[in-house]
């Protein structure tokens, strides 16, 4: 059944200083407008307060359909969506918006929620990501070479792994009648979004080459906001974390979604087993199919 909730000790710095460091990294993403129109792929939904918002259909799959257009979207947090972005939301008659967030980061970042929807809140974290983990990580220059990459392999396997109930809920959900047209997001949309949507496309038969590039897509929305931010970070560490290793953190890797698919077959065998074993019937899956699936656009 849905659960809804209501709609709608390093080096010191001076505490100024400190201030202008740790909110920008705390916020991440938060305060990111859009890339401009010239550099915006098809897919991606125009709004004045995200990056990462954007539809999933179209993708073929392995039976010859392919997943139907204005269903299923995928984005980055909407506590800061405009007027105008709550409109064009509404536009797509969205019903069901499941947020990924923790508790925590949910606290004063609440969704803006467009008319006639109704939430659903499904908190995934690995602890070691959580935002004030990270920026005490940054304040402290805590972060040898290819640390947030190994960090970003292990939270995705722990996704996996060890949120199966949200991950359940969340197909079980989109496989209730009234619940498309939906959206879902994290803080970001590009990790923990990052899996539900590949489980979901995997599910529907998508093949892993398409899941992998719809995965990396990330990197195209969010390169504006990854150059500002791997400044800011490069900075906040006192220059003792390089802009290359920030984007490690910033972005994503291939490696990251292999890495969560690798715990998935070596613990499960099949992705199909994962689903079952985590209480998503075959029954669920096949009315998932019905709902997301069409012909193949001649």
């Amino acid at each position: 059944m849905r659960r809804r909730v209501a709609t709608q000790r390093p080096r010191k710095i001076s505490s100024g200083l400190r201030a202008a460091l740790v909110i920008p990294l705390m916020l991440a993403l938060a305060c990111a407008t859009s890339l401009p129109p010239e550099a915006q792929p098809p897919r991606q939904i125009p709004l004045d307060q995200t990056l990462n918002t954007r539809d999933l259909g179209g993708y073929r799959t392995t039976d010859g359909q392919q997943v139907r257009w204005g269903q299923l979207f995928r984005s980055d947090a909407l506590h800061k969506l405009s007027q105008r972005d709550l409109e064009t939301l509404e536009q797509l008659g969205l019903q069901t918006v499941f947020d990924l967030r923790s508790a925590g980061e949910r606290k004063g970042a609440e969704d803006r929620l467009p008319t006639g929807s109704s939430q659903v809140l499904l908190p995934i974290l690995y602890p070691s990501m959580a935002p004030d983990v990270i920026a005490g990580r940054i304040l402290r220059g805590d972060a040898s070479e290819g640390y947030f990459n190994d960090l970003l392999q292990r939270a995705n396997r722990s996704f996996a792994l060890d949120h199966g109930d949200e991950l359940a809920a969340f197909l079980n959900d989109l496989a209730e009648p009234d619940a498309l047209p939906a959206l879902f997001h994290c803080s970001h949309g590009k990790d923990r979004t990052g899996l539900a949507a590949a489980l979901i496309l995997d599910l529907l038969g998508v093949p892993w080459e398409a899941i992998r590039e719809d995965y990396l897509l990330s990197n195209v929305y969010l390169r504006s906001n990854t150059d500002r931010m791997s400044r800011f970070i490069w900075l906040g560490s006192l220059f003792r974390i390089s802009q290359a290793e920030a984007r490690e953190l910033l972005g994503v890797r291939a490696e990251y979604i292999e890495a969560a698919r690798a715990a998935v077959l070596e613990s499960y065998g099949s992705v199909p087993e994962y689903i079952r074993a985590i209480g998503v019937s075959d029954e669920t899956v096949e009315l998932l199919r019905d709902a997301l699936l069409e012909p193949t656009a001649p």
